[in-house]
Order: C-alpha cells, then sequence, then structure tokens
C-alpha cells in the first residue's frame, strides 16, 4: 500500500551481541555486512569503546525510496534461506532486528504506517525484531 508522500522510510539488518564476535554472523550467515565492529573497538569519532559487538546490512541503493513492505519484502526474501542461520544466532545470545527510520513528510503531522499481517507474520517466523524509530 502506497503512503502517499506522507513518510520516507529506510530499514537496515542489525545483528547486536554483548559477548560474540561479529565474524561469528559473517560465518554463519555467508553475507558480508557494511559494517561490522566488536565489543572494545574504538567508535569513530569518539574516544570511547563499543559496548557490544554489531553487524548491519543496509538496503541496496535501488530500493531506498521503496514503500516500507517492498523493503520489508527484500529483507524477508534476503533471510529467509538462512532462517536456521538466524534462529542459531539468536539463540547464541545475538540480537536480530530490522531497525527501520521513519521520516514523517513536513507537512504532515502524523504517517500511517502499515504492515501487512502476512509480512509481520514473515518477519516474526524468521526470529527478526521490527523497530520503528519515528521522527518529523
Amino acid at each position: 500500500m502506497a503512503n502517499d508522500g506522507e513518510y520516507r522510510n529506510s530499514c537496515t539488518l542489525m545483528i547486536l551481541s554483548g559477548q560474540s564476535r561479529s565474524e561469528e554472523v559473517t560465518l554463519e550467515l555467508g553475507i558480508i555486512p557494511d559494517r561490522q565492529w566488536n565489543r572494545g573497538d574504538t567508535i569513530p569519532g569518539l574516544a570511547r569503546p563499543y559496548d557490544w559487538s554489531g553487524w548491519k546490512k543496509f538496503l541496496p541503493a535501488e530500493l531506498a525510496d521503496a514503500e516500507l513492505s517492498d523493503q520489508l519484502a527484500y529483507w524477508i526474501n534476503l533471510f529467509n534461506p538462512k532462517k536456521d542461520s538466524l534462529l542459531r544466532l539468536a539463540n547464541n545470545g545475538f540480537h536480530i532486528s530490522l531497525a527501520c527510520g521513519i521520516y514523517a513528510a513536513e507537512e504532515n503531522r502524523t504517517a500511517s504506517i502499515i504492515v501487512p499481517p502476512a509480512l509481520a507474520e514473515d518477519i516474526g517466523k524468521l526470529g527478526i525484531e521490527l523497530r520503528l524509530s519515528f521522527s518529523a
């Protein structure tokens, strides 16, 4: 369903752990991240270390302006074949989420965010948390 310009959105897959190393995610999934770091690494631009290890995968550029449901469907299609790997990571203490930023258009005070039931169910079956952050 089209959002009719109410908002822009972007969904990033994030996998975090307080103990394990980000390289474990790459080995388990067989996918190269766009960014990764390990607990204790220095945060770029800051003089303090990360408190957790992290692994991030961004959407391909051609989906940057896609509807939220199309972005979610991309992640589902990419990770459905990796379901067992995602569940193993989750069972080993990794926190897996789709971090979706929702940015309301200036002229709108509200935006209707619709996640069809089938998409929500498919995300849940993969053990992925859907995290929505809103800003105007």
